[in-house]
């Protein structure tokens, strides 16, 4: 039998009773902050926090709204056409209706041709989705006949309204509309008299793709488009 080394065991137990006070002298020898950062939050403290970062975004959200009369009716009538391209026609409707309660302030500004135009879409498009085709074929030769906007001489009409009428059989309509949209959008004349002919041909098509796709006989320059950008911006 192996003889037990009494020296081993006690210095074991004595290295035991020593770890509280080694651990005690660690701690004394840390910083403060150090000790701070393991004590607990005071309740509320995170709620705090998150009162203050949502008033950081409500302020920069207000810092960011269009503080002119001008540039909220703007931001307004760019809303409604974005609602009305994503097919919120309910939500389109609403922003036009606020928007038409003081029309004639805004008559002479760039962006008053958008407004009215996009205001006849729209109430084409709300027509249509309640079966009221004629209302909608009125709308849709009212988008036409006012007044123009750098947009619009650029980009062209919107021709999706136009589309969903084809699709009524509303042919008539449709090409009176075309007739009408040249115009403005002169840049592009041989374009819509080509889809004139292919209309009156009998000949069936979507508008919105043929848009989409480029013009080669176009008669659309890098002129036109600096013009616009100088008459938007005043530069």
């Amino acid at each position: 039998m192996r003889p037990v080394n009494k020296t081993s065991s006690a210095s074991s137990g004595e290295g035991s009773a020593n770890f509280p006070i080694l651990i005690i002298f660690l701690l004394a020898l840390m910083p403060a902050p150090a000790l701070l950062s393991c004590e607990r939050k005071p309740a509320g403290e995170g709620v705090a926090v998150d009162k203050k970062a949502a008033r950081q975004r409500q302020e920069t959200a207000a810092r960011s709204r269009p503080k002119s009369r001008f540039g909220r009716w703007f931001a307004m009538s760019r809303a409604a056409r974005v609602s009305y391209e994503a097919g919120n026609l309910e939500e389109a409707q609403k922003k036009i209706d606020q928007l038409s309660r003081h029309p004639a302030d805004y008559k002479k500004s760039w962006d008053y041709g958008n407004y009215l135009h996009y205001r006849y879409i729209i109430a084409g498009a709300v027509a249509l989705e309640k079966g009221q085709v004629d209302d909608a074929c009125k709308s849709l030769i009212q988008a036409s006949t006012i007044q123009t906007s750098p947009q619009l001489r650029t980009f062209g009409p919107d021709v999706r309204l136009a589309d969903k009428l084809l699709a009524r059989g509303r042919r008539e309509s449709v090409v009176k509309y075309l007739a009408n949209v040249q115009r403005f959008w002169t840049t592009q004349r041989n374009r819509l008299m080509d889809w004139i002919d292919r209309l009156n041909r009998g000949e069936e098509f979507s508008l919105t793709r043929a848009k989409d796709m480029p013009d080669p006989n176009s008669e659309a320059t890098v002129k036109d488009h600096l013009e616009t950008i100088r008459e938007i911006t005043g530069k």
